[in-house]
C-alpha cells in the first residue's frame, strides 16, 4: 500500500504499525494513545480516560491455555509470555490454537488432532 503524501510524519508513522498482520508486532492501543500523533493537539472531546489496567492486558482464554499446557509448555510461562506480549513457541501455540477456534467453530478439524 502507499500512503497519500499529504499525511503528517507522525500519521506516516502511525498507520503501517497499526496494519501490521502480525498482533504481536502491531502497536497497541494503549501505545497508540501515547504516540505523538495521537497526543499533539488531540481536541479535548477526543481525549481518552486512562484504561484499566485489565482492559489493556489481552483476555486470556483458559480452554486454549490448557490445551497449549496439555501439549507440554509450561503454564506459569506461558501466561507470563501472553501478558508480556512475548513471541515464542507457547504463545505462538495459543494464538495458532485460538484463530483455528474462531476460524472453524464448529469444525472438529483440530479438536480431533489434539485429542489424539
Amino acid at each position: 500500500y502507499n500512503l497519500p503524501s499529504h499525511l503528517s510524519p507522525g500519521a506516516r508513522d502511525l498507520i503501517p504499525r497499526m496494519l501490521l498482520v502480525d498482533p504481536l508486532k502491531r502497536i497497541t492501543i494503549p501505545e497508540v494513545r501515547c504516540h505523538v500523533w495521537f497526543t499533539d493537539h488531540l481536541p479535548r472531546y477526543l481525549a481518552v480516560m486512562q484504561a484499566d489496567a485489565a482492559v489493556t492486558s489481552p483476555r486470556m482464554d483458559e480452554e486454549m491455555i490448557h490445551e497449549v499446557v496439555r501439549l507440554g509448555f509450561d503454564r506459569e510461562h506461558l501466561l507470563t509470555s501472553i501478558r508480556s506480549r512475548q513471541q515464542n513457541k507457547a504463545t505462538v501455540t495459543y494464538w495458532l490454537l485460538l484463530d483455528n477456534r474462531r476460524r472453524m467453530p464448529s469444525s472438529g478439524y483440530l479438536s480431533a488432532a489434539l485429542s489424539e
